[in-house]
């Protein structure tokens, strides 16, 4: 309330000097160039686009779009050619084939992609080397220094539920007691994979209460201070979780239905944790299906495809923090990929500010 409060007070305060900001300055720019540097603070020095022949202008929502994961999808394409062109220079060819795979349908399951491309072409796919595609994270605290560059190896298992009811109503209840069962989840749970992952990714966190946080609950367990001050994305490394969907009629009429995500830790033992996330007394009344997702496997990092990809960035950039990252928030088709045996990496090329990555997923 009170810094509601301080808040609205400030605006007041403000409000007439806002209106007046050009008389203002009017009145007092000489004054004010005295002050003026030649020098730009880093944040505005110009940006030099080198050989760039295009650019994102803005980071709002639609700049921030631009930077997810169909742009992954045009640099790899761009790869894909560049060894085209660099072969036909050199006239070397490259030890394997390059295979360039597009897929649709990663978020609502991947039936007619991945999957479908998994079960058809078994001839194909059960060559498959490797295969590098998105769900990495580069963060950098400005243009030119990198916080942490994590090639994804693992993430959640992911099932899916369906709740159906033929009265809304009773959707909504479920949905608001869902709510408040996730918000007073402190069923904090330690896994191998993840504490693996925290070892080069915890000491880059900027905030002294996330390092402090993470030691917490790795040394403690159970901390429910500990994994209140955490972000969700940093939470949802130590425990299951139930994301769910916005209420909507079922197809072709009959009801509705609501669709809810389960994300389970690796490791995790379905016959406990699903009635853990979803309480037989949450569900009473409703008409559940439940469709299970590939469990949680990791890609290893001692493959050639990790340790090039390794290789490469501290050929250009140096000894930064480089290591492996797990995706604790989104799905992608890395689990499908995993399941049959093939080894999978996501990896993003793009440096952009750790502030304009909360809006892109993976």
């Amino acid at each position: 309330t009170i810094i509601a409060l301080t808040l609205a007070l400030s605006f007041v305060a403000a409000s007439p000097l806002s209106s007046r900001s050009h008389d203002l300055y009017e009145r007092f720019s000489d004054r004010l160039r005295r002050w003026q540097r030649s020098l730009r603070i880093p944040e505005e020095a110009e940006i030099d686009p080198g050989d760039a022949n295009a650019m994102v202008v803005g980071m709002g929502r639609i700049g921030r779009g631009a930077f997810d994961m169909k742009s992954v999808t045009i640099a790899q394409l761009e790869a894909f050619l560049e060894v085209k062109r660099r072969m036909d220079e050199t006239g070397r060819r490259p030890s394997r084939s390059i295979v360039f795979l597009a897929t649709g349908g990663e978020e609502t399951g991947s039936d007619l992609g991945t999957r479908w491309v998994l079960w058809q072409h078994r001839d194909l796919t059960q060559r498959f080397w490797a295969v590098l595609g998105e769900g990495g994270v580069l963060e950098t605290t400005d243009r030119t220094t990198i916080k942490y560059w994590g090639t994804s190896i693992a993430q959640k298992q992911f099932v899916h539920v369906v709740a159906c009811s033929p009265s809304r109503a009773r959707l909504e209840d479920l949905l608001e007691d869902l709510f408040e069962l996730e918000r007073n989840r402190y069923d904090v749970r330690r896994t191998e994979a993840v504490d693996h992952f925290l070892e080069g990714y915890a000491p880059t966190r900027e905030n002294p209460l996330f390092r402090d946080a993470i030691a917490r609950l790795q040394r403690t367990g159970l901390d429910a201070w500990a994994l209140d001050r955490l972000p969700p994305y940093l939470r949802a490394l130590f425990r299951n979780e139930a994301h769910p969907f916005p209420i909507e009629p079922m197809p072709g009429g009959g009801g509705y239905r609501l669709i809810i995500s389960l994300h389970l830790l690796p490791g995790s033992d379905l016959e406990t944790e699903i009635p853990k996330l979803l309480p037989p007394w949450l569900t009473h009344g409703v008409a559940l299906a439940v469709r299970v997702g590939p469990p949680s496997i990791a890609s290893t990092e001692e493959h050639p495809a990790f340790r090039a990809l390794d290789a490469a960035i501290r050929a250009r950039h140096g000894e930064i923090e480089h290591g492996p990252h797990f995706l604790s928030f989104y799905a992608n088709d890395g689990r499908f990929f995993r399941e049959a045996g093939v080894p999978y990496y996501g990896f993003t090329p793009f440096l952009f500010m750790s502030s304009d990555s909360t809006t892109i997923s993976g």
